[in-house]
């Protein structure tokens, strides 16, 4: 099944989030008829994705620093989001965000 070959680790990839996930990435933009709003299915996607980046820099030694500072990207992101929690308050969300930013250093790592 699809969804078996596309989960990883802790990664719930059922039918809704991938059709979620087919809808926001390969069909083309149109006007949305009604908000299709999910954070969990965004969120999946963001793992999806920073999954597939490290695979692809474990498959190809020679990868550029452009595809490791993307991977930190994105695991800065996932940092920031369990942090911040879901259903929690704006000043819970300003505060998590706050401390991310607070740990990078110079040049963004």
């Amino acid at each position: 099944m699809v969804t078996d070959l596309l989960a990883r680790g802790d990664v719930p990839l059922d039918m809704p989030t991938l059709d979620f996930m087919i809808h926001h990435v390969f069909l083309p933009p149109r006007l949305p008829q009604e908000d299709d709003t999910n954070i969990q299915h965004s969120l999946t996607m963001v793992q999806v994705l920073r999954n597939s980046v490290s695979d692809f820099m474990a498959a190809q030694r020679d990868s550029s620093d452009s595809v490791q500072h993307g991977l930190d990207m994105l695991d800065r992101f996932l940092k920031t989001i369990s942090k911040a929690g879901a259903g929690k308050t704006k000043v819970t969300n300003r505060d998590a965000l706050r401390s991310v930013i607070l740990e990078l250093k110079d040049g963004g790592k």
